[in-house]
């Protein structure tokens, strides 16, 4: 029997695959370990693999490319439906294997290992930046408990930060004190990596003929041309489009191509990706329902 379609179900260390015929009908469902993985696919014809796009999907893409297989990835939504029974590895492998034969399925760009290491920047980046707010929200709280107060922005408490040890002590413990000022440290230790990974952005984005040419244009920054031009933006629904100020009129950018501008209402405006990001899950999670309305005015 020849195997012509293969559902991967990603793992850290032991995976499932799902092999069917050209006719569908079942070939193989079994388990192998992460360091065979490379070894079992040597041995099948070239044929379809499917997989979810989830982490360490790209990397497995690439690999599995180079011995001659046409890769496809696909969110893991697109899956969820042809699941048949509960949630298992086999039953993930099958419907894997299921989807990626639909003749109208999009999927997911693999990613080359210079795009995933441009994205790493992005999101360590963006994880500095929580990181940095929480402290600043929490010196804020210690202040405020003592009954001191700073001005708005994040100016404000970084001018503070530098010059808490300089300056004579606030009227609080000693103890409070000696927090506020560890706080303070890691604020200025987080600003100074903030600004160090911007740099690492534009000295990439310079280095890109397209990136160069946008950043021409008025209001439009290394920051906001990489996030824009860097991650894969192929999920179900919500997507980031980029716009840019031409010929005297505003036109969209939409890199996956998936609609046209009639057909697409802008939710949120700002600088980049992370100012108009409207759902930060910090743990797995799973959306159960979602209704959107779009007006025409």
């Amino acid at each position: 029997m020849t195997v012509k379609t293969v559902g991967l179900d990603l793992a850290k260390d032991v995976f499932q695959v799902h092999g069917i015929s050209e006719t569908g009908r079942k070939a193989f469902n079994k388990k192998i370990k992460r360091a065979k993985l490379l070894a079992f696919f040597e041995t099948l014809p070239r044929c379809v693999v499917g997989m979810e796009a989830c982490g360490s999907a790209h990397h497995w893409g690439r690999e599995l490319r180079k011995l001659g297989h046409d890769v496809r990835l696909m969110p893991a939504a697109y899956v969820k439906p042809y699941v048949k029974r509960g949630k298992t590895d086999a039953a993930d492998a099958e419907a894997i294997c299921e989807a990626v034969r639909r003749p109208t399925k999009r999927f997911v760009e693999i990613k080359s290992e210079e795009q995933q290491a441009v994205l790493a920047i992005h999101r360590s980046r963006d994880l500095v930046v929580r990181q940095r707010t929480q402290v600043v929200n929490m010196i804020r709280s210690i202040l405020r408990e003592f009954g001191q107060i700073l001005l708005t922005g994040i100016e404000a408490v970084s001018a503070f930060a530098r010059g808490h040890d300089t300056e004579d002590q606030l009227a609080m413990p000693e103890i409070a004190d000696g927090i506020l000022g560890v706080m303070c440290h890691q604020l200025l230790a987080l600003t100074a990596r903030i600004d160090g990974l911007s740099k690492l952005i534009e000295q990439h984005a310079w280095l890109d003929a397209n990136a160069r040419r946008l950043m021409r244009l008025p209001g439009i920054g290394p920051i906001t041309v990489s996030a824009a031009y860097s991650p894969d933006i192929t999920p179900p629904d919500f997507h980031a489009i980029a716009e840019v100020w031409l010929d005297g009129a505003w036109h969209m950018v939409d890199g996956t191509g998936m609609r046209s501008a009639d057909s697409t209402a802008i939710i949120a405006v700002g600088r980049d990706t992370y100012d108009i990001a409207f759902l930060d899950s910090q743990a797995p999670a799973e959306m159960l329902y979602q209704s959107v309305f779009v007006a025409r005015t």
